[in-house]
């Protein structure tokens, strides 16, 4: 069904070409200036996370069997389970932790937050194109 000509060449970080299939989340981290002293550094969720994150964060109600998910609590957890690491001044006496996480500044965290979004847009643009 799928061949060879659906897969893609990179490199894996040690200068070796290597072949990379566009239907597999690769561990590469991704890096975007949150501005000009500070970066951050994620990742792209696989499919298994991505569903392991929104199960943690759904409810069925025993009596209705309604499902319901909790978008803030899954943003929250997705945003952890994304962010790798953040550099910067601002950030020199802070680890890039979970605790931490919820402890930045709510602008801080949706200017982030914005950064991850546009990094996904333009993912999905290139599986589209590929």
């Amino acid at each position: 069904l799928y061949g060879c000509a659906d897969q893609r060449r990179c490199h894996d970080g040690r200068g070796r070409s290597t072949v990379m299939s566009k239907f597999f989340t690769t561990s590469t981290n991704i890096t975007k200036q949150l501005d000009d002293d500070h970066s951050i550094t994620f990742k792209k969720l696989s499919y298994g996370a991505r569903q392991r994150l929104i199960s943690k964060c759904s409810k069925v109600d025993p009596f209705t069997q309604e499902a319901s998910i909790d978008f803030a609590m899954l943003s929250l957890e997705t945003f952890k389970a994304r962010m790798v690491s953040w550099d910067g001044p601002e950030f020199a006496d802070f680890a890039c932790t979970a605790e931490n996480i919820e402890k930045l500044e709510q602008e801080t965290a949706q200017a982030m937050l914005a950064l991850m979004g546009e990094v996904s847009e333009e993912l999905d643009d290139e599986e589209k194109k590929a």
